[in-house]
């Protein structure tokens, strides 16, 4: 039981720390999208169905551009793609 309990305590910390080093706008997932939505490129048109951990954009924003670590508006994105 203890060790049960050492686990989940273990994992959930682990959860809150990867939480806190996601940039302002975004959210972690165990499991997103191996596809996300990037200003100015195309959105793809076949993804993976694997699940990718990491910090994703919250709804309504997407990735300013490939560096993945800045979340606009979409609204605010000038598509290029």
């Amino acid at each position: 039981f203890l060790f049960s309990a050492f686990l989940l305590a273990f994992l959930v910390l682990k959860e809150a720390d990867a939480q806190s080093r996601c940039f302002a706008g975004a959210v972690y997932h165990r499991c997103g999208t191996a596809c996300p939505e990037v200003c100015g490129q195309p959105t793809p048109q076949v993804c993976t169905a694997q699940c990718v951990s990491g910090c994703f954009c919250r709804s309504g924003f997407i990735f300013s551009d490939s560096s993945k670590r800045r979340c606009i508006r979409r609204n605010q994105c000038r598509r290029r793609g």
